[in-house]
C-alpha cells in the first residue's frame, strides 16, 4: 500500500509481509477491539473507512479525494 500525500509518497507498506494477528503495522499490539485477522489475509477490494482510533480523538478529514486504481 502507498501514501501519497501532496503529490509525494509519505508511506508504503507491504502487507504481505505481515502475517500475525497480533501486530499491527507500526509494531503495536492489535487493539482488542478488531479481530484477529491476518494483515496478509485481508480482501483486495473492500470498503474504505477512516479510523481515528478513539471516537473523541477530534480528528477531521477535509478535501478527501479518492483515486480509482489505475486511472492515473
Amino acid at each position: 500500500m502507498t501514501v501519497v500525500l501532496n503529490g509525494k509518497v509519505v508511506d508504503e507498506i507491504d502487507l504481505t509481509t505481515l502475517k500475525d494477528g497480533e501486530i499491527t503495522p507500526d509494531g503495536s499490539a492489535m487493539p482488542k477491539r478488531l479481530p484477529g485477522k491476518q494483515w496478509s489475509k485481508m480482501p483486495l477490494k473492500d470498503r474504505i473507512g477512516f479510523n481515528c482510533r478513539r471516537a473523541d480523538a477530534g480528528i477531521e478529514f477535509r478535501k478527501v479525494k479518492l483515486l480509482q486504481l489505475g486511472s492515473r
